[in-house]
């Protein structure tokens, strides 16, 4: 009896230092991604706020009480989700795609839970920003403020991308809506409104209507120093909409996935087409649009297995046009088709 009671206390004694350590590891843990909350730099905006980490159905997941120290995630990834594979929200979320994740690494890196993945072992875990945000996830959404509302106001708003691993080598953005003030009519230089990607040297710019295109955005390898006490890390790429044109109604949500080398676009491609059929546009190809000035890049296609050849055509009759300069519009949109080969 005397060798059970104390056997008992013994394991009582390292349960309860379980326990502290645990609690220890909690209170003290350090969180992944850093949100900016203050937005006051960019006037008139009506930004909603998106410090939840995880809605009410994820904050209850596991087998004991939300906020409890008995937290499934907390103590242990049971059900590790893998591959950090796309999947789609439920309804009421901005953003069309998530990454499944699991619900506590979800919270973590400050994501919102949209549903169930992984047959119930995870979330889609739901990446949003806007000014003064900060990019760290493999698909995260940059919106306009007060999105999907129009935004009146005046001002820069930035956010910044950092890789989310070191083989991180390109940035795919997709212009799910975009939409802000137009080009100098006589220049095409976008000189009030301009949205700008990277640094001098791997810079691009554009401005207008450019609902549904897409864009690959090659990396620098190069490192920077973070701060004082920490050690250098890739260098972080800059994203900004500077808008300057009074009386404009603005809107965009972009779509910012990092790939690693294997997704990545071949060199020197702006644009990569992938499926048999689509379309080819340049920037700003609208009904008021006009083309931009040093737009110089590469639209490249994909060739998909046994097809030898691509069909271009135009989409109307005057939606292709390329003119000399001297103040000319060139402008152009046409249809591909890939064609098998008939050996």
């Amino acid at each position: 009896m005397l060798f059970n009671t104390f056997s008992f206390k013994k394991l009582l004694a390292i349960f309860v230092v379980i326990l502290v350590l645990v609690c220890s590891c909690d209170s003290f843990k350090i969180k992944v991604k850093r949100k900016v909350q203050d937005f006051r730099h960019v006037s008139g905006n009506k930004l909603k706020d998106y410090s939840e980490n995880s809605t009410d159905a994820a904050s209850g997941r596991g087998f004991f009480p939300p906020g409890s120290i008995f937290t499934l995630g907390k103590v242990l990834n049971f059900f590790p989700v893998g591959g950090e594979r796309e999947c789609q929200p439920s309804q009421g979320f901005t953003a069309r795609s998530g990454i499944c994740l699991n619900p506590y690494d979800c919270r973590q890196r400050d994501g919102r839970a949209g549903g169930d993945c992984a047959h119930g072992l995870g979330v889609c875990c739901v990446f949003e920003v806007t000014c003064g945000g900060t990019v760290q996830n493999n698909l995260t959404y940059f919106m306009s403020p007060g999105f999907p509302e129009l935004w009146g106001g005046r001002g820069d708003c930035n956010v910044t991308i950092e890789k989310a691993h070191a083989g991180i080598m390109q940035l795919r953005i997709d212009f799910v809506h975009f939409s802000i003030g137009q080009p100098n009519r006589a220049t095409g230089e976008c000189d009030e409104d301009v949205m700008t990607l990277g640094e001098e040297g791997n810079q691009f710019k554009v401005c207008g209507q450019n609902h549904g295109q897409h864009i690959y955005h090659t990396l620098s390898t190069d490192t920077e120093a973070r701060e004082a006490d920490e050690l250098a890390g890739h260098r972080r790429t800059q994203l900004s909409v500077a808008a300057r044109g009074s009386l404009v109604p603005r809107l965009w949500l972009l779509k910012i996935a990092q790939m690693p080398l294997a997704n990545a676009a071949p060199h020197q491609c702006k644009q990569y087409f992938t499926a048999d059929n689509g379309t080819i546009s340049t920037f700003n190809f609208a009904i008021n649009g006009r083309y931009l000035a040093d737009h110089q890049y590469q639209a490249c296609v994909r060739r998909s297995a046994g097809a030898c050849s691509i069909r271009y055509a135009p989409c109307a009759p005057r939606s292709f046009r390329i003119g000399p300069g001297g103040g000319v519009q060139t402008y152009g949109a046409g249809e591909l088709h890939s064609h098998p080969s008939l050996g």
